[in-house]
């Protein structure tokens, strides 16, 4: 009989939109910007969900970056987006995983529990964290 282990089950996400006054790091992204712009982007992240939800974290972490994903410091975020991970209860020491999408222009920043994912914040402009360009 095989084992079953939390590694082997899906990833689940949640959303917890932290950062809702700015629009280049939360869903209101969406809502300001025209809609031919927006509509591929807004495809690209239900694309990334669904990917994501099929897949055993244990089959992510072996392709990492590679796929487009990430884990990063806490402390690797700007100021704003760190004022806005403590007050909603983050631990300063945790890591925060980062999926790309969108052909890579765009991140996706989760914590996580688990299985399971919180979307906590976006960086359309490259502003999230320093991205070594």
């Amino acid at each position: 009989m095989p084992k079953f282990s939390r590694l082997n089950w899906p990833l689940y996400c949640y959303f917890k939109d932290l950062n809702q006054d700015s629009k280049q790091h939360s869903f209101t992204f969406f809502n300001k910007g025209k809609t031919r712009d927006v509509i591929p982007v807004y495809e690209s992240l239900l694309s990334k969900l669904k990917h994501l939800s099929s897949i055993p974290i244990l089959e992510l972490a072996e392709v990492g970056k590679t796929a487009a994903f990430e884990t990063l410091p806490y402390s690797n975020f700007n100021e704003h987006l760190q004022h806005l991970f403590h007050a909603s209860g983050i631990p300063r020491d945790a890591k925060l995983t980062v999926f790309r999408f969108h052909n890579q222009q765009f991140r996706m920043i989760c914590s996580s529990n688990d299985n399971v994912f919180y979307i906590i914040a976006f960086d359309f402009n490259f502003s999230a964290y320093d991205h070594g360009c």
